[in-house]
């Protein structure tokens, strides 16, 4: 069986490119999650239809709504041109935001990302709720939580500003980020390091900056 990556998710159908999973040594129950869909071109996302209910199965047959960065195993033997989705490989991490009414159901805004960027600018001032509660998200999800601050230039004294912030997010490193430094690559700022090739992340939050090429946006981020 080929396995893809979910890289958007609409009501009747996802878009999706190849992927290769590699598997957890604790999990031996799903060996196509390994494997590379070596029948698609990798350049080019694919249209994957879902079931009239919009939903995958799961390994254990519970059926759940696919969301940006899940694996899903095709079944290549299905009948007709279009692929079908087998299962939901199980997710290694999960972003989750409980959905507001009377029910207690969650919606799954990412899954299977390293790295949470939270972004929050210093000018004007930095809102340290929203980046306590966009945190909380962010821990629960089981990735390594990061808080960018951006405009860092546009300020007198931006040091003191990012250790106020530093105050509210124990745990997670807050680099100071400008647009020349994202310009220069990676390697050269804390920001770039926390999502350097190879790592899966997800932004949130204010003021997001033009996304670098080693990184992707997380679906609703402003």
């Amino acid at each position: 069986m080929d396995t893809v990556r979910v890289v958007r998710a609409d009501r009747g159908a996802v878009l999706a490119v190849p992927a290769n999973v590699p598997q957890r040594p604790t999990d031996q129950r799903h060996p196509g999650a390994d494997q590379a869909l070596d029948t698609m071109d990798a350049a080019a996302p694919v249209r994957v239809p879902l079931d009239h209910d919009g939903l995958v199965p799961d390994p254990d047959g519970v059926r759940l709504p696919p969301t940006v960065g899940d694996v899903l195993v095709l079944d290549a033997s299905a009948p007709g041109d279009q692929p079908h989705v087998h299962h939901l490989v199980p997710r290694r991490t999960a972003l989750v935001r409980d959905t507001a009414g009377a029910t207690s159901r969650e919606q799954v805004l990412a899954a299977n990302v390293d790295v949470v960027l939270v972004v929050e600018h210093l000018d004007p001032d930095p809102s340290l709720g929203r980046v306590e509660r966009l945190l909380t998200l962010a821990w629960r999800s089981g990735a390594q939580p990061v808080v960018v601050l951006t405009k860092s230039d546009l300020v007198p004294d931006a040091a003191s500003m990012a250790a106020e912030v530093a105050s509210v997010a124990p745990g997670a490193p807050v680099p100071r980020c400008t647009p020349s430094a994202w310009s220069t690559g990676p390697a050269s700022t804390g920001c770039g390091r926390c999502c350097a090739p190879g790592r899966r992340s997800s932004w949130s939050g204010r003021r997001v900056p033009a996304s670098p090429p080693w990184s992707t946006p997380w679906p609703g981020a402003r």
